[in-house]
């Protein structure tokens, strides 16, 4: 009781005791929040590692569909290319019959 009224008279709000059992207790959270600190810094290096490999992804993915499509139009101008071969070819051969014909009948004359 003696210490209470020694601490009123003086204005203590804590005994020394109290404070260093605070000061003990800082210290631990402050240990605690920095082992919290390092795990929280290695998991955001993991996670800057990992978005690095999914913008590398990413772009080669880009590539790839870049080259596919390049090849399905390669393809599609083969395709036109082939019919139009093909129509001139029906056409060339029907002008030719019919020039031939022309001169079978002229011939005849």
């Amino acid at each position: 009781m003696d210490e209470k009224k020694c601490n009123e008279d003086v204005g203590q709000w804590y005994t020394n005791k109290q404070l260093y059992e605070m000061l003990v207790n800082f210290k631990d959270d402050v240990g605690n929040l920095r082992n919290e600190m390092n795990t929280t810094r290695l998991v955001i290096q993991k996670y800057n590692g990992l978005q690095e490999k999914i913008t590398i992804l990413c772009k080669k993915v880009d590539r790839i569909e870049d080259k596919n499509i390049e090849m399905k139009t390669i393809e599609k101008h083969k395709e036109i290319s082939s019919v139009k071969r093909k129509w001139l070819l029906g056409w060339l051969v029907g002008a030719i019959g019919i020039l031939i014909a022309i001169y079978e009948v002229c011939k005849g004359l």
